[in-house]
């Protein structure tokens, strides 16, 4: 029975009052709170990145929107300055 508790399948034996069997259940279950701990960490960092990804990518994709505008606009009033004689 403790075998199979330290193994993962505490779910599926009977409940018991011995100390031994009680001592297993308590390691699984911290095993198993350690093991959502970590997926919800790599879950968190995994989320914050692709945030940090995609801010990095609209703050290009702004400033060259903005290069372009500027270039558009410089051109633009190029062509409108012209000599007066």
């Amino acid at each position: 029975m403790i075998g199979g508790i330290t193994r993962g399948a505490d779910d599926y034996i009977t409940k018991s009052t011995d100390f031994a069997v009680l001592k297993a259940r308590v390691g699984a279950e911290r095993r198993r709170k350690q093991i959502e701990d970590e997926n919800r960490f790599r879950r968190e960092r995994l989320l914050r990145e692709e945030m940090e990804a995609a801010e990095a990518r609209a703050a290009r994709e702004l400033a060259e929107t903005r290069g372009a505008l500027l270039a558009d606009l410089e051109r633009e009033h190029a062509a409108l300055d012209v000599p007066r004689g």
